[in-house]
């Protein structure tokens, strides 16, 4: 399935290399299909192909980076 996921605290290119790190590191980078900066410190991560358990395994990666979390 294909999923948007909208995290917010994401304010800048830098934001989305961190991310983008830190889903390589849980090894789910291939579930990304674009990342992008939305207005009000908000950003975009589309999935492709993904699982409920991948999804929610993305979700906590990014909720425990600390300065991120998942609308």
């Amino acid at each position: 399935m294909n999923q948007t996921i909208i995290i917010q605290g994401m304010h800048c290119e830098a934001c989305k290399s961190l991310i983008t790190m830190e889903l390589e590191e849980a090894g789910l980078e291939d579930k990304v299909k674009t990342i992008s900066l939305q207005d009000n410190n908000m950003g975009e991560l589309e999935l492709d192909d993904v699982s409920e358990e991948e999804v929610e395994r993305i979700k906590t990666a990014i909720n425990n980076m600390g300065s991120y979390s998942v609308v």
